[in-house]
């Protein structure tokens, strides 16, 4: 299954369609990555402080200028940046991979681009403890 379905699923389901995510049709092995990526332990995370020191620190930025930005949340900060990006063509557990990285010392804003806003806005918001 590629993340793009499971991502306009899940945004589905946050805009108030409660059957959204009760439509897709899994293998198991998707559903277990799918589990993982929707629920993941605390140690697959991480908080909204350290993603913005991440983020400041690839913009060499001092972090109190990107706190200022931030009206809701950081995931949905980081998930704007992707707003005008194709669907990607990652599965889910390419995702998963994806998110390993992040959590070991990947660059954020590149990941971003690579995203839809939906893709995005699940991918933050589920690796960023808000």
């Amino acid at each position: 299954m590629q993340f793009s379905e499971l991502a306009i699923a899940w945004e589905s389901r946050r805009l108030g369609d409660k059957r959204a995510l009760h439509r897709l049709e899994f293998q198991m092995e998707d559903a277990l990555s799918a589990y993982t990526i929707l629920f993941p332990d605390n140690q697959d995370t991480m908080t909204e402080t350290m993603a913005l020191l991440k983020v400041a620190t690839e913009l060499e930025t001092p972090i109190e200028i990107l706190r200022e930005l931030v009206t809701g949340s950081v995931s949905q900060l980081l998930a704007s940046e992707s707003s005008e990006t194709q669907q990607s063509q990652y599965s889910l557990d390419e995702v998963l991979r994806l998110r390993q990285a992040i959590l070991k010392d990947f660059t954020f804003i590149p990941t971003s681009k690579q995203l839809s806003e939906p893709e995005a806005r699940l991918f933050w918001s589920t690796l960023i403890r808000d």
